[in-house]
């Protein structure tokens, strides 16, 4: 019940406005390398196993506690919904200066009539199935409005049978111009 309520509580507050969120460096490789470790111990439980493909240097300006949120969100959705022996794949790169984050299962994935509903408060693709996992039908509404205050986009993909993947993007921090040069110079002398 304390969870519904903390939820409902920050859909309240982001929708007036007065969610809070700090603005500042947030090294999201780093972020995502510890959200997957985190929940290793939790995907062997159920030998699911998690293939990272996380670039390096992937930052954003934004609020680390909210973003560590939204990964946990999607993570452990990903976990309930993968099937024993299964994979979850966790992917982030940089594309068209944003940074994209992708985490996918292998379960039965969703069907199209619910697809465009998911990100809706209190909705359920499946009514028993999120019953049992615990769910209230909040999480996802959460991840897409904090996504948004930080001027991303949160979209999901799906195929039942095969599975399903969320793919966020968030606009990405620019490098060190210093940086971006000495390594320009360094490829072209290779």
């Amino acid at each position: 019940m304390q969870r519904i309520v903390d939820g409902l509580l920050t859909l309240a507050r982001a929708d007036a406005g007065l969610l809070e969120l700090m603005h500042q460096e947030v090294d999201l490789s780093l972020l995502l390398q510890e959200a997957g470790q985190e929940h290793l111990g939790l995907f062997h439980s159920k030998d699911v196993r998690m293939d990272g493909d996380i670039a390096d240097e992937l930052t954003i300006m934004g609020d680390a506690d909210r973003l560590k949120q939204v990964m946990y969100n999607l993570l452990g959705n990903a976990f309930k919904y993968a099937p024993e022996h299964s994979t979850v794949h966790l992917k982030a790169y940089s594309q068209d200066q944003h940074i994209v984050i992708e985490i996918g299962d292998e379960g039965e994935g969703i069907t199209p009539e619910h697809l465009e509903h998911l990100f809706e408060r209190f909705y359920r693709a499946d009514e028993a199935r999120s019953r049992d996992a615990g769910g209230a039908g909040l999480g996802l509404a959460i991840c897409k409005r904090i996504v948004e205050m930080h001027d991303g986009s949160i979209t999901v993909e799906s195929e039942v049978g095969k599975g399903t993947t969320f793919r966020i993007r968030l606009p990405l921090h620019g490098p060190d111009p210093e940086h971006a040069q000495r390594l320009h110079t360094v490829m072209r002398q290779s």
